[in-house]
């Protein structure tokens, strides 16, 4: 179920901004369009204007003369139905100069010629004294609401039609990833389960190697089930136990670095948490493997143990090229990897599963920079004699 909302949540995450746009749109043509009609009705106005200007002063031929009481007396007989002698000069619908005859003119409008963008054919007219001049005129009238509304859903249909088909890519492919690591992590178990049993009992180095692919098979399990709940078992557990023992996987490469030293540790030895001993080993093996890749080369590791109130405080320490304040953020996330680091291998998923065991069981794990101009990793986890302090 909480995978289906991760995969749900990213594909919000694609078309939400597509849904701000088309409503962005929506508001921008409803504010303008009530503007441009103003501004195209006044247009056809000043048009209707100048023709009957010119039809007063002759600049251009008539389709027909209509003079009261006699009706049409040039022009097609078609007219003369339009136009009966019978007619009052109200029902020519003068647009002005209703009492001065030579200021008189109008228009009609022809039924049946309107197109669906708003043009189509009107008569204008024009009365001098006794005589109305009248022509038949297009209208090239645009109706800006259907032409905006067509080109503005046009563009909301594009856009939100492109964010859906990228969300449907990513959850498919979210998807497809999720499923081959699960898998990837399964099939590594059984084989790296009977090499255990073929190695000597004395060859350490090979043993280590063993189990650093066995934890990495199984960070791999343990990150793929975050989606869902894990269920710790909580009991308490000798801290610096749990630390000896993801720490001996990387012994040899630490002492490879450090001629022959192992990593120093200071502070309190002694304390006791809260926790679940599989899920803390794996915090300290993928904190220990993190800095082994990124920072080892660079200058000392070190590791201080101390308590404080109810928690245990673990802070790694490292003398490496250390992170920006955005790196910091980012190296919790899933699939994010630093570009510093000496080897370019891993899945990014580390740190990531380390952040939410540790959160899982009551405590908590950030980055910070560090004294010596490193990254300190800080890991604090509820002491197991906590209720008594």
């Amino acid at each position: 179920m909480r995978e289906t909302r991760k995969y749900l949540l990213n594909a919000a995450a694609l078309v939400l901004p597509s849904l701000a746009f088309s409503a962005l749109v929506v508001f921008i043509l409803h504010a303008a369009i009530p503007r441009f009609k103003e501004y195209e009705s006044k247009r056809i106005e000043s048009l209707s204007k100048e023709t009957s200007d010119s039809l007063k002063k002759g600049g251009i031929e008539s389709d027909f003369v209509w003079e009261y009481g006699k009706g049409v007396i040039e022009g097609d007989e078609k007219f003369a139905a339009l136009f009966p002698k019978s007619m009052m000069w109200k029902q020519w619908q003068p647009r002005e100069g209703t009492k001065r005859a030579e200021k008189m003119w109008g228009y009609l409008e022809l039924e049946g010629t309107k197109n669906i963008l708003g043009g189509g054919q009107r008569i204008i007219w024009a009365r001098d004294k006794k005589l109305v001049r009248g022509k038949i005129c297009e209208i090239g009238e645009l109706n800006y609401a259907l032409l905006f509304w067509l080109a503005g859903g046009g563009a909301i249909f594009i856009v939100v039609g492109l964010s859906l088909f990228a969300a449907l890519k990513l959850v498919i492919y979210s998807k497809s990833r999720d499923e081959f690591m699960m898998a990837t992590a399964h099939d590594l178990n059984m084989p790296l389960m009977g090499l255990r049993f073929t190695i000597g009992k004395n060859d350490d180095e090979a043993k280590n190697l063993c189990e650093r692919i066995f934890r990495l098979a199984e960070n791999i399990r343990e990150f793929m089930h975050m989606g869902g709940r894990k269920i710790f078992k909580l009991a308490e557990v000798d801290l610096f136990k749990a630390y000896l023992e993801a720490y001996k996987i990387f012994e040899l490469d630490f002492q490879d670095v450090y001629d022959g030293k192992d990593v120093e540790v200071s502070g309190d030895k002694e304390l006791v948490v809260k926790a679940d001993e599989t899920a803390l080993v794996q915090i300290f093996w993928n904190i220990l493997a993190n800095e082994l890749k990124y920072a080892s080369q660079y200058g000392k590791v070190k590791v201080e143990i101390k308590k404080y109130e109810k928690l245990a405080h673990i802070a790694i320490s490292d003398e490496g090229p250390g992170m920006t304040k955005h790196e910091m953020r980012l190296a919790f996330r899933r699939y994010w990897r630093g570009a510093k680091g000496f080897s370019k291998g891993g899945f990014g998923i580390g740190l990531c599963v380390a952040r939410q065991f540790a959160v899982g069981m009551g405590g908590g794990l950030c980055a910070k920079p560090s004294k010596e101009g490193g990254t300190t990793f800080c890991l604090t986890l509820p002491l197991a004699n906590a209720a008594k302090i």
